[in-house]
């Protein structure tokens, strides 16, 4: 009978709502089950949930699998993460004997979860579970189809099991076909392509570039890729929206709205680009006289009339929105097509708990190997555990320096916050939470923003726990992107990917749309070795309470430069939340005329001041004013002024003849000295700025670098 489980069987099991006469039928015929009980066996134990024991297989190679069923309600212990330790105990019933692994349904009703749970023996490892989510009518499940298809032919083994559950062969294989949909529109505009050569990828030209869009874009191939970089990450960003059901309520609408377009030869100028700034990018009320301004089709406002004003910046139109970019119907064809395939989950997955699904730590992946360049640059992409591992060990140095609860206490609470809390005194619970409250976090070198997000996720962990049954996650998340996370990185197109990370994790936890902070002054893009501007010092802009403190009076100068710093530093904060797009272009156009009479204030020779101008303070690759643009971590109330935590992987590669210019501002800047001698990397330099700038007392620092240091 399991002959009879064709692709098509399946996918219909799979988009249908959960049926335990069937499942049981599947078990036996599909996974040739060892046991099957004549009715399911009620788990009484540790969850509040209804669970049920419906039998086991032994595995070709010996293992036994246990098999049950847990009928789930909204808010329960199977649909939280905190609870897979307990939900694993419940699994040990006398009566069962052991088990290797479970292969559990999670049924809600809507939807189930089907999941594979391994490392369920021993407190020593963390139970591991990685699951799918099934019962959407028009999703096509291609992977678990798949995937099953390999179990069919290759039989019931542990580690075929293991195999089919596996989130990282799904990574690799979205990612390298994504680079190929990349690599198709690179071509189309300038005739070149990456071909792997042996192990090296090399480009090659193998056809003729398009002369309209190499004109429109100056011949400039960094800002080619950059732009087609920028247009499938807003496309990916709509794939992960769909799913929360906020695309006019369709979870295949993407695809779908391509299919029934009367643009498809002109798709991008068309749809696209009216749904990105005409609808996400602006307000309801806002968005008719938009289309009547670029003469859109003003039939498509009805049809998106419930897509939400997003906010954030995101699909904010710039310069090189401008050009009009014409492909090939072809093109846009084959990219929904390959994202209609794959399972969006819109949660980031935590290394033991995995939905098998392109989340959104994949865009930081796409990032870190798709520019071309990337690892000259010494770019590398993090594996989350060692993410994670590093995220835990500086939260629990920075708390025992903070707090006065004693190390073990400290440790086993950020570790497993729900289990940890039950250990810390209540007398001491508020001092914890104000420490989690005010910790200032920077990556110098934030790439796609794994270190920040992973301590986004345990602060989170950690805050949820100490408050109590009533409190609002995404508001929660809110106020740790707002007060807690910094980032700079010298790629625009790395900050462009971060921000995107963290406005998704927003995403996650709102039941309803909102619009998203805006993270222009957050994530910011910048040389992060570099404060001064062809040696002159760009740090003292801001009036210090250090200086104060040392020269002991005020003069009227530095008067004027605490009062224009007080105003950036109250014009960032009323920018962060602003949603009127009218307002915030008058915000950033006062922040810049504040911050040009900051340098007017220093007294600048005007050569200087005039080049100055002519740079976006905001956004460039040459400095990065750390003392303006983060001056509430520089003049902080607690007076540990600088950051609490610098983490991150920064670059690492060799400083060359062609540096020459940088390495002459660094060696002149006395707080570098301990970079230098021997070959200089760049991650010595990473190293003594945070030690000498960056970093508050007793701060802590945690990068990973070459042994060769």
């Amino acid at each position: 009978m399991a002959a009879t489980y064709t692709p098509d069987i399946l996918r219909k099991l799979f988009q249908s709502s959960f049926n335990l006469t069937q499942w049981y039928t599947f078990l036996q015929y599909f996974f040739n089950a060892t046991e099957l009980k004549e009715g399911p066996e009620k788990i009484i134990g540790s969850t509040s949930d209804n669970g049920y024991y419906l039998g086991n297989i032994d595995t070709t190679d010996s293992y036994r699998i246990g098999l049950f069923h847990y009928n789930i309600t909204k808010g329960s212990v199977a649909n939280r993460r905190v609870g897979l330790r307990n939900l694993v105990k419940s699994f040990i019933n006398p009566a069962w004997g052991e088990f290797d692994a479970a292969l559990v349904v999670f049924d809600s009703g809507d939807h189930w979860r089907l999941s594979f749970i391994c490392d369920i023996k021993g407190e020593a490892t963390s139970p591991k579970r990685y699951t799918y989510v099934f019962g959407s009518d028009d999703l096509l499940y291609r992977t678990p189809i798949e995937r099953f298809n390999f179990l069919k032919k290759k039989g019931i083994s542990f580690e075929n099991l293991k195999t089919a559950f596996s989130v990282e062969a799904l990574s690799d294989e979205f990612f390298d076909r994504y680079r190929e949909q990349y690599a198709d529109f690179i071509q189309y505009i300038t005739g070149k392509r990456f071909v792997k050569v042996g192990s090296k990828w090399e480009e090659k030209r193998l056809s003729e570039p398009n002369a309209a869009l190499m004109g429109a874009f100056d011949y400039n191939e960094k800002k080619i890729r950059d732009y087609v970089k920028k247009m499938m990450g807003r496309i990916t960003f709509l794939h992960f929206l769909q799913r929360k059901g906020w695309m006019c309520g369709d979870l295949n609408y993407m695809q779908n709205m391509f299919e029934n377009s009367l643009y498809k030869n002109d798709y991008l100028d068309s749809v696209l680009e009216p749904l990105f700034f005409g609808i996400l990018n602006t307000k309801p009320a806002e968005r008719e006289a938009l289309f009547a301004d670029y003469d859109w089709d003003k039939s498509l406002l009805n049809e998106w009339k419930d897509i939400p004003y997003l906010n954030g910046g995101l699909f904010e139109r710039d310069k090189e929105d401008e050009p009009e970019s014409r492909f090939p119907a072809d093109y846009f064809k084959r990219l929904f097509q390959f994202f209609s395939e794959y399972n969006f989950t819109i949660d980031e997955n935590d290394p033991n708990d995995a939905e098998v699904g392109v989340d959104p730590e994949m865009l930081g992946k796409i990032f870190e190997n798709l520019l071309e360049d990337n690892k000259d640059k010494g770019a590398f992409y993090t594996p989350k555990e060692i993410v994670r591992y590093m995220c835990q060990e500086s939260l629990i140095a920075y708390l025992e320096t903070n707090t006065s609860i004693a190390k073990d206490k400290i440790r086993q609470f950020v570790l497993s916050p729900e289990e940890g809390v039950k250990d810390i005194p209540e007398n001491k619970k508020p001092k914890l939470l104000s420490a989690l409250e005010n910790v200032k976090i920077c990556d110098p070198a934030i790439g796609s923003g794994a270190f920040p997000m992973g301590l986004l996720n345990e602060l989170l962990h950690c805050r949820e726990v100490l408050s109590g049954d009533h409190y609002d996650r995404a508001e929660i998340k809110k106020s740790i992107i707002q007060n807690n996370i910094y980032g700079v990185d010298i790629e625009k197109g790395a900050v462009d990917i971060a921000r995107l990370r963290f406005w998704l994790s927003i995403v996650v936890d709102e039941e309803t749309p909102s619009p998203l902070p805006n993270l222009d002054y957050k994530i910011m893009q910048g040389n992060s070795l570099i404060e001064s501007f062809i040696g002159v010092d760009l740090s003292k802009l801001t009036y210090e309470k250090e200086y104060k403190k040392d020269k002991g009076e005020i003069s009227l100068f530095d008067d004027e430069k605490n009062r224009l710093q007080k105003t950036v530093s109250h014009l960032l904060s009323s920018y962060y939340s602003c949603n009127d797009h009218n307002r915030k272009v008058k915000l950033q156009q006062e922040i810049s005329d504040t911050i040009n009479k900051q340098l007017e204030a220093q007294a600048y020779d005007p050569t200087i001041l005039a080049r100055l101008k002519d740079i976006n303070l905001a956004e460039n690759n040459k400095f990065f004013l750390w003392h303006t643009w983060f001056s509430d971590v520089f003049n902080r109330d607690d007076d540990k002024n600088g950051f609490d935590i610098v983490i991150g992987n920064p670059p690492y590669f060799l400083y060359q003849e062609s540096h020459v210019g940088e390495i002459a501002d660094l060696r002149s800047d006395k707080d570098y000295t301990i970079a230098f001698g021997g070959k200089l990397n760049a991650y010595k330099l990473f190293i003594a700025n945070a030690v000498k700038k960056l970093l508050s007392t007793n701060g802590i620092n945690c990068f990973i670098f070459q042994n060769s240091f």
